[in-house]
């Protein structure tokens, strides 16, 4: 639960000024993004950018909290026909921990993950997921 003295006036994370809009945007996301006030745009806190091996088997995503992640998974939207959802997935995914990021394995084959368009997600030693970029798999 939240207590504030008043209430915040805004959830916008990027114009909120106030102690109780700032006080309730940290609570609610201070682990998954920062503000660069800067740019004023909203940047994840955790995986700051990725890159793929030219052979597709392995990818680098740049952390600045590569230590403390303990899961990297890949998630496949639903595919709903007939109210029967066969195309959900959730494929963990094994890693090697580097200073400032990781190196993650792609799956073997097309059965652990079918081709198709997954979230790609990191999670720290808290559980918090890093907000996922979608990767298609071939």
């Amino acid at each position: 639960m939240i207590a504030q003295r008043s209430e915040p006036r805004t959830f916008n994370p990027v114009v909120a000024i106030d102690q109780n809009s700032l006080g309730v945007n940290a609570r609610l996301m201070g682990d998954l993004i920062h503000i660069n006030r800067a740019t004023q745009k909203t940047e994840p806190a955790l995986a700051k950018s990725w890159t793929v091996s030219k052979d597709g088997t392995q990818f680098t995503v740049n952390t600045p909290d590569a230590a403390t992640i303990t899961k990297v998974a890949l998630i496949r939207g639903g595919s709903v026909t007939h109210h029967f959802n066969a195309g959900q997935r959730y494929v963990p995914l094994t890693f090697s921990q580097n200073a400032g990021s990781l190196t993650i394995t792609a799956p073997a084959n097309g059965n652990t993950a079918p081709p198709g368009y997954y979230m790609l997600f990191i999670l720290n030693s808290n559980g918090v997921p890093s907000i996922a970029p979608i990767m298609q798999v071939h």
